[in-house]
């Protein structure tokens, strides 16, 4: 029992770390360009 839970957390531990590597730069990404698009409507 407590070996298959800590298998399944492990698991859920290494999906969650793909998950986040795969989004961070892409959340950082749209993050600076929405900065940058606010920055030239009020610029212009």
């Amino acid at each position: 029992m407590s070996s298959a839970s800590a298998m399944m957390l492990r698991t859920a531990s290494e999906v969650f770390c793909f998950v986040f590597s795969v989004w961070s730069p892409v959340l950082i990404l749209s993050c600076v360009l929405s900065l940058l698009t606010l920055k030239n409507k009020f610029v212009v």
